[in-house]
């Protein structure tokens, strides 16, 4: 597995050959899957990408499926932070988490 994560040769594959892209994009993340070091963790792993690739393909557009999981890690982020202090007996709020954000638009200028 490469650790290097070439944009270019991604980008210009998705969009010459989006099932090619597909076919590729699984294989990456299969090696990512296997190189875990516990069956156990592979097994997690593999119920977290059936997850994310449910989210993709209900979803109406990448922004949407991206909104999605970015609000299944928050939870789950918020869900460990309270058995944190659930542990430590600590009562430190998580940071909160930015649910609406100022829209800018961006004009295009004429050539």
């Amino acid at each position: 597995m490469n650790p290097e994560f070439n944009f270019d040769y991604w980008s210009k594959l998705f969009k010459e050959n989006p099932e090619e892209f597909e076919h590729r994009r699984k294989e990456e993340i299969e090696k990512v899957i296997d190189a875990a070091s516990t069956e156990e963790s592979k097994q997690r792993l593999r119920q977290l990408q059936w997850t994310i690739d449910a989210e993709r393909s209900t979803s109406g557009s990448p922004l949407g499926a991206t909104i999605k999981m970015y609000r299944r890690m928050w939870d789950s982020f918020t869900k460990l932070n309270g058995k944190l202090q659930e542990l430590t007996g600590n009562d430190v709020p998580p940071p909160a988490m930015v649910r609406a954000a100022k829209v800018l638009t961006f004009i295009k200028k004429q050539k």
